[in-house]
């Protein structure tokens, strides 16, 4: 069975703020969620974009609070993802999958663009190696629709898609964010050009389809 990282909301109850989650799934217009306990789900949705969903991170965060321990942990988590890449050689070359594993991260935000991915790989090798990464469930297309009528499907265009990076955890550490920065911040679309809000977003609704 293949379970995505944890979901925000399922943070917020493994850290015990049912009441919190309770107020967000009571939310509407007509009933908004009082400024205090917003302020405070912004600093909670700003660690938890930090420290990602995979269980060993969000388990130390809730257990410790200590945010620096679970970047060390997501090191470990990325070093581990790369090593696996070297069970795939016979089909392409681990540093290969590396690199395009790289540019999906860089990439964030923008169509992908597979002449940017890999210099020294041909667009059929680039996109053989995201295919890859996309069953292993590491990256995450997001395929554009013109949005002209119902289904929106009816419209996709494959050629133009944005690419996920399946935990926020996993995709700040490797772009290199200063969470410093990032946790002072109120202002998403100041980090990152907002990339880091697009990628929580996305991997929000994709968490929450898969219900």
């Amino acid at each position: 069975m293949f379970m995505y990282p944890l979901s925000f909301s399922e943070f917020l109850a493994g850290a015990g703020e049912h009441m919190l989650l309770d107020k967000v799934r009571k939310a509407k217009p007509s009933i908004p969620i009082h400024e205090v306990l917003h302020s405070r789900l912004i600093e909670l949705t700003q660690k938890f974009i930090c420290i990602g969903g995979m269980p060993e991170v969000v388990a130390t965060y809730i257990e410790t609070k200590d945010l620096n321990h679970c970047q060390q942990l997501i090191d470990d988590l990325i070093n581990s993802i790369r090593t696996d890449f070297a069970k795939y050689r016979k089909k392409t070359p681990a540093s290969r999958l590396n690199e395009v594993f790289q540019a999906v991260v860089f990439q964030s935000g923008q169509k992908f663009v597979y002449s940017k991915a890999c210099v020294q790989a041909t667009h059929y090798q680039v996109k053989e190696a995201l295919q890859l990464l996309i069953m292993a469930g590491l990256a995450i297309p997001v395929t554009h629709s013109p949005s002209n009528g119902l289904p929106l499907g009816a419209g996709a265009d494959p050629q133009k898609q944005k690419m996920l990076v399946f935990d926020t955890g996993i995709f700040q550490r490797i772009l290199g964010l200063d969470l410093a920065d990032f946790l002072l911040s109120k202002k998403f679309d100041a980090i990152n050009k907002g990339n880091v809000a697009e990628q929580f977003v996305g991997l929000e609704l994709v968490k929450s389809e898969s219900c």
